[in-house]
């Protein structure tokens, strides 16, 4: 009886704490943003303490989220929402991500379908979080709304970054059992096997979880994070505003997490990341800090693992040069030349996605007709042929050349930053998506269309902080005749 009261008292308790939560998404859609992304980075955890967990853990963040979220959403952009009318542009994207959703519907009568469920799950990995596009730009509705959800996302970010970086000591002075006991029986899964990447004189490179299920989406994670880093100490530091330190000590935290994550994708991103972000924004000697960071995270990683740093860069370079071989030595670049030879049509959605061996009975134990590929490009052809690999590569060019666009217009100094570090982003991670089908992993699936969507915002901030700025510096004047206030630093949302 004990036990049954309990276990009902719990499931009450659950059941209404998530009836406050979707009531007040409902009633503010913004604030179910807000919590979708400071609870991103635990969403791994129920997966972690409930292993081997049901299926339905997987998607925690989406019920008590993203779904009320999108409706929430919808209602207030059909009924309260001012500014429906303001173009979203440039429309070429709509149009893109139209036919590209509409070719998949299509290929649910595809006859090489294995079945429906294959389909409506390849859908979803493709299509579910594709919204949060238009979300991101809707949401930033004044431009300190902008940093505040950043500092949001730095302040989350610490944890699980602290937590890896810990890890990755304990793990690397001999201590691993300490660590693994307390993923329980989910460390076998979390750290592929306890796998060791061998680096060179007997030191291996091994996997960091954190907070997450796997290495993968910890880095990834780490990844999504460095331009949310960077744009707050930028901006920070442009306007000499309170907390640029703080900020580049967080930036400075999270390259570190990301090279000792025991990612060979991250070792090369986070440089070439930074690399990106000096060139685009044209400021080569005032980024000293940030190339200082870098090397000297480097460094530190090196003397972790107790490799040269040379031997650690060589090593990075090296599984950069096998990406391209051949499918058969491992590589991904071949992966093109078997997905044309397979098909141009396409199979349709999810028959090349990891996800979709859920749609059998037994995907665990019993052999799928799946054709798994690494690459997102590759996996594209493999699910919707040429045509759909197009359609992809044509909105990754327009969506990059729309940021180059969002880049030449926004010259408010507090708001440039974040055109730079998006704009990054998003080229990097087109890029390295030849590597790996990112876009279906959390949470770059979440990421990645968040920080498009604000970035084509960006420009109508920039006009709204530069009016406020005019505004502020107008009236100062009146109260400071004879002043020179061109200069004089202006925060956007402040009064007087």
């Amino acid at each position: 009886m004990s036990n049954q009261f309990w276990f009902l008292t719990t499931w009450l308790l659950i059941f209404f704490g998530v009836l406050f939560l979707y009531t007040r998404i409902l009633k503010n859609w913004r604030l179910g943003l807000y919590g979708l992304l400071i609870f991103l980075p635990f969403a791994g955890l129920p997966t972690i303490f409930l292993y081997p967990a049901p299926a339905w853990t997987r998607l925690i963040k989406d019920i008590l989220f993203v779904m009320p979220l999108y409706g929430a959403f919808l209602m207030w952009a059909l009924f309260a929402d001012r500014d429906r009318k303001q173009p979203f542009s440039p429309q070429s994207l709509h149009v893109l991500l139209a036919l590209l959703a509409f070719l998949m519907f299509i290929h649910l009568w595809n006859p090489r379908l294995a079945n429906l469920w294959v389909g409506l799950i390849g859908i979803k990995l493709w299509l579910f979080y594709v919204p949060l596009f238009y979300l991101g730009y809707r949401f930033l509705d004044k431009p300190e709304r902008l940093f505040t959800v950043a500092k949001v996302m730095m302040a989350v970010a610490v944890i699980p970054a602290t937590i890896g970086i810990a890890e990755a000591v304990v793990i690397y002075f001999g201590y691993s059992e300490a660590v693994y006991k307390v993923y329980g029986a989910a460390a076998e899964s979390a750290t592929q096997n306890f796998v060791k990447l061998g680096i060179t004189g007997g030191q291996h490179l091994i996997r960091i979880p954190s907070t997450f299920t796997s290495a993968a989406q910890y880095s990834l994670f780490l990844l999504g994070m460095l331009p949310v880093g960077y744009a707050l100490w930028q901006a920070s530091r442009d306007r000499r505003l309170p907390g640029g330190r703080t900020y580049f000590g967080i930036l400075c935290l999270l390259v570190l997490a990301a090279l000792t994550c025991g990612s060979r994708g991250a070792l090369l991103l986070a440089p070439l990341y930074f690399a990106t972000v000096v060139v685009i924004d044209g400021r080569w000697i005032s980024h000293w800090k940030l190339i200082g960071a870098t090397t000297l995270g480097f460094v530190l990683t090196a003397s972790l693992l107790g490799v040269a740093p040379g031997d650690l860069l060589a090593y990075g370079l090296d599984v950069l040069w096998k990406y391209t071989e051949g499918r058969q030595k491992g590589g991904v670049i071949g992966e093109f030349g078997w997905a044309f030879n397979l098909t141009w049509l396409g199979w349709g959605p999810g028959m090349s996605s990891g996800p979709a061996r859920y749609a059998f009975n037994n995907p665990e134990t019993e052999p799928t007709p799946l054709v798994p590929f690494e690459g997102f490009y590759a996996k594209t052809t493999a699910e919707l042929g040429l045509a759909g690999l197009a359609i992809v590569v044509v909105f990754f060019v327009r969506l990059s050349l729309a940021g180059c666009h969002v880049l030449a217009r926004v010259r408010e100094p507090m708001l440039r930053p974040f055109a730079v570090a998006f704009l990054a982003f998003l080229l990097v991670q087109i890029v390295y998506l030849v590597k790996g089908a990112y876009l279906d992993y959390d949470p770059l699936n979440v990421y990645f269309w968040l920080f498009a969507g604000m970035l084509m915002k960006l420009p109508a901030l920039s006009s709204v902080a530069a009016s406020e700025s005019s505004l502020l510096r107008s009236r100062m004047k009146k109260i400071l005749p004879g002043h020179d206030l061109a200069n004089v630093p202006v925060q956007p949302g402040r009064s007087l």
